[in-house]
């Protein structure tokens, strides 16, 4: 099959959606699919909404994240476009997945269409990237490019930024556009911004396509994985979905960058076969002008590291819980069999809760091995700290938080609704946090990793212990022979 690029797509959309509307019109209404797990693996390519006057026969709920995978526009798209085009194999490095504005520094990575009441339609549109630190004050317009009307442009209604802006070059930010279109049916088949002192370009290679938050039951549960780069472990990434699965996780999107070793590659592809990961390309901008590494302790690496946060709110805004975790890090009830009935309790608790933060049992490794015989890293440690506000993370409902306010160690409860962001309880649950000692508790005279109590932990054993078996069936499938060893 021969393969088409994803800029050839932009000119195709023009041809597809104008027989496609009509194949809609005829249809006469839009039932919402039944879920399958098979079905979430992600091709990439998302298609824009239907008119509005074809979806009067659906619900309000079903139209605010309509899964458009399932459309007939994409079934026919699916026969051209190869899905290696956005796999989880490496990329050369000339490759880049993120569109620059002409003539600025900014670069929009997803756009991502969505609603701003429940009584509308895909009337707004978010836009996540990087904007340089001058622009921040700059007011913005919004471009868009549609089928009927062709190019025009609106005013930018807001901008969401990370709370860090010291320091740093590229801003993660998040441009939200108004959706006219919507108006006169018209569908929107590409949009970027622009400073309020550039025209709009009328070149469609520089429009990013737009996309759908994905829909969800309301008892889904999905975790944002941030960035896999490097040399990180495999195992540790086999290990930390096996408990993610039993612990009652529904959905993991995580970001490869470039330089991620295959064997770790060939972990994720695994989990994206079997349906729980989707696993998106990332690739940094202007690594050259402004030297950093993903992964690198600088202001700089920060925002880019929060770009991916953006991306996952809006992306996963259709689940009804959500959280940010890395592949070290793992939330464990402390009398529930699972993450989601925690949850139900602890929403019964405070039912104006927009989220709750989970303090953290930081398992040291720095202390050494207490059971260097275990087959897994996670049960090689069992001495901890504890409970602590180091690093916390959460777990929240998307629908209930600020636009824009989520990052990696914090989210912002929509007050205008009365939410309230609260914390769970340690004794009903925490985070496990496996890593070494902090470089600023080593500082001075006294290594203050040395004089935390040590706690003797063995609930992450028995967690493992009834998938012992299959995690180690697993290992030897995916040709991890070296597990606690350097990757190859």
């Amino acid at each position: 099959m021969k393969l088409i690029k994803l800029s050839t797509l932009r000119k195709m959309l023009l041809l597809i959606t104008g027989f496609s509307a009509a194949l809609v019109l005829y249809s006469g209404s839009i039932a919402e699919p039944k879920w399958s797990l098979q079905s979430d693996l992600s091709s990439g390519i998302f298609i824009p909404y239907v008119a509005r006057n074809v979806m009067k026969s659906v619900t309000e709920t079903n139209v605010s994240h309509r899964r458009p995978e399932h459309s007939i526009i994409l079934n026919k798209i699916s026969d051209l476009i190869s899905l290696n085009d956005t796999d989880t194999h490496a990329k050369s490095k000339n490759d880049i997945y993120y569109t620059q504005v002409k003539d600025l520094e900014i670069f929009i990575y997803s756009a991502i269409t969505r609603n701003t009441t429940i009584n509308s339609t895909w009337d707004n549109v978010v836009l996540t990237g990087w904007e340089h630190s001058r622009y921040t004050n700059i007011k913005f317009t919004c471009c868009l490019w549609y089928q009927k009307v062709g190019f025009m442009s609106v005013k930018g209604t807001r901008k969401h930024r990370w709370s860090k802006l010291d320091k740093a070059n590229l801003l993660a930010k998040q441009f939200v556009c108004s959706n006219p279109g919507m108006k006169w049916n018209d569908i929107l088949l590409g949009i970027t911004v622009t400073s309020v002192t550039h025209t709009c370009s009328n070149d469609t290679h520089l429009y990013v396509v737009p996309i759908f938050a994905y829909h969800q039951s309301n008892s889904k549960l999905a975790i944002c994985n941030k960035i896999a780069y490097g040399s990180v472990s495999p195992e540790s990434i086999l290990e930390w979905f096996e408990v993610q699965r039993l612990l009652g996780v529904d959905k993991v999107l995580t970001y490869a960058n470039i330089d991620l070793n295959e064997k770790a590659r060939q972990v994720l592809r695994y989990y994206e076969e079997m349906g729980i990961a989707e696993v998106l390309p990332f690739h940094i901008p202007m690594k050259d002008k402004y030297r950093r590494l993903v992964g690198q302790k600088s202001m700089q690496a920060w925002n880019d590291e929060q770009v991916p946060v953006f991306d996952c709110l809006e992306r996963l805004n259709g689940y009804k819980y959500m959280g940010i975790l890395d592949v070290d890090e793992f939330i464990l009830p402390a009398n529930d069999t699972t993450i989601p009935r925690l949850l139900a309790r602890l929403f019964s608790k405070v039912p104006r809760a927009a989220g709750f933060r989970f303090n953290v049992h930081i398992f040291i490794t720095s202390w050494g091995m207490t059971n260097a015989s275990a087959e897994f890293i996670v049960t090689q440690y069992t001495n901890r700290t504890k409970p602590m506000k180091d690093r916390v993370k959460h777990i929240f409902m998307p629908s209930r938080i600020k636009p824009g306010g989520l990052y990696t160690h914090q989210f912002i409860a929509d007050r205008s609704r009365n939410y309230i962001e609260s914390i769970c309880p340690s004794h009903m649950g925490a985070i496990n946090h496996y890593r070494s000692c902090r470089s600023e508790w080593q500082k001075g005279e006294r290594n203050l990793c040395n004089t935390f109590v040590r706690y003797p932990d063995k609930r992450m054993v028995n967690i493992m212990e009834p998938i012992k078996d299959h995690v180690l069936q697993l290992r030897n499938k995916l040709g991890i022979t070296n597990p606690f060893g350097k990757v190859s």
